[in-house]
């Protein structure tokens, strides 16, 4: 299944029995979301004539895509349904192939063709990219242990992917509402994100980690980090959430400038995600790559097909994520089957196939940003003319 899950495997779900956090002093795991939000609840309630948020496709859009609503819908239709029918795993699949079409193998496509910043000639640039990829796949899947290897440094730098797009869509929100954290109040918000993405690789690299499959490989094991940094991450995380929400509590009461609400939205839900643990975050990470993160793209995507009035062109919108959505299908799932044609195991294509096109996709996101901030009005940020 194309994409599905893709890094449903990175998250904080192992046993922490052996070392003292966050459980037994301030109410667990939920308590970070819930001082993050009641926060930015308080800023508001202190200065009630706020603004309405500035967002980057429009509230309705944003509120789904960006900040998390559709995520939080599916998860939550995962575990009623669960709760109340046995049929739940079939509707999961369903909903999981769904999403990876409209989502994942689209965000994979639209970030090249976005980088590339040439959309109108998109037929020509499907072979240059397939190619590469599919001889660099077959390079790994020559070997089970090439393949191995490469999955568990994908598993370790893909969360930071997932932090670095949400500290570029916070910039952007910060900037549409001219939210300004000056100074060292502007760097509190990056080490929160990265902590907590830290901790999720620690714990990837600790003895608590049980030995796990991904992608039908079994990964190795490397028990590097030990306890005490890996609880030392957990505080900092606690430490820094307070500062964030301090800083948010005190630009409503001091400034007038209540948190915009993508911005709270955004740092909730980042702040859920690598805290939960247990079997609601296995199903939560199950969705965040497809519902959350492929669907933070495609929503820039649409944001890129502007009209210079700014208004989102329909016409833009659709020459881009069509033949998006047909690039990754192509990669995802042509290339495994054309590696298996040259006689690549079955059990290594997909997952050379899941490396390599997440690389590129990693290098194309990159070229994204940087032509965004340094280039703004480039082709790479608006499609089209």
């Amino acid at each position: 299944m194309t994409g599905v899950n893709t890094a449903g495997v990175v998250k904080v779900s192992s046993d922490r029995s052996s070392i003292p956090e966050l459980d037994s002093t301030l109410g667990g795991e939920w308590f970070l979301p819930l001082a993050l939000l009641l926060s930015g609840i308080m800023s508001h309630f202190i200065n009630a004539k706020a603004a309405a948020a500035k967002w980057i496709v429009s509230p309705r859009v944003d509120a789904l895509l960006v900040c998390g609503g559709l995520l939080l819908f599916v998860f939550v239709a995962h575990v009623f349904y669960a709760a109340f029918s046995g049929a739940y795993i079939q509707a999961s699949a369903l909903a999981l192939m769904a999403g990876t079409i409209m989502f994942t193998d689209t965000h994979f496509g639209a970030s090249f063709l976005r980088a590339s910043g040439r959309q109108s000639k998109w037929k020509s640039h499907y072979l240059a990219p397939l190619i590469g990829v599919a001889v660099i796949s077959a390079t790994l899947a020559s070997s089970m242990t090439f393949v191995t290897l490469a999955l568990r440094f994908y598993l370790s730098i893909v969360v930071y992917h997932y932090a670095h797009q949400t500290l570029s869509l916070l910039r952007k929100y910060c900037e549409r509402n001219d939210y300004v954290l000056p100074g060292l109040q502007g760097k509190l918000v990056p080490l929160l994100v990265y902590s907590m993405v830290s901790h999720a690789v620690l714990v990837q690299f600790s003895d608590r980690s049980p030995s796990f499959q991904f992608l039908g490989l079994t990964m190795p094991q490397f028990d590097m980090a030990p306890d005490w940094v890996t609880s030392a991450s957990y505080y900092l995380i606690a430490i820094v959430t307070a500062a964030v929400c301090f800083v948010i509590a005190y630009k409503g009461a001091r400034e007038s400038k209540p948190c915009p609400a993508p911005i709270l939205f955004l740092l909730v839900v980042t702040a859920s995600m690598f805290i939960m643990s247990g079997d609601l975050s296995r199903v939560l990470w199950l969705y965040v790559p497809i519902f959350l993160h492929g669907a933070q793209t495609v929503a820039e995507s649409i944001a890129a097909c502007r009209e210079s009035d700014g208004a989102v062109s329909v016409k833009k919108t659709v020459s881009l994520l069509v033949p998006s959505m047909l690039l990754g299908m192509a990669a995802m799932f042509g290339l495994p089957f054309v590696l298996i044609g040259f006689g690549i195991q079955p059990l290594l294509a997909y997952p050379a196939i899941v490396v390599t096109v997440s690389l590129w996709h990693f290098v194309c996101d990159f070229a994204i940003e940087f032509s965004e901030r340094h280039h703004p009005g480039s082709t790479a940020v608006r499609m089209g003319s």
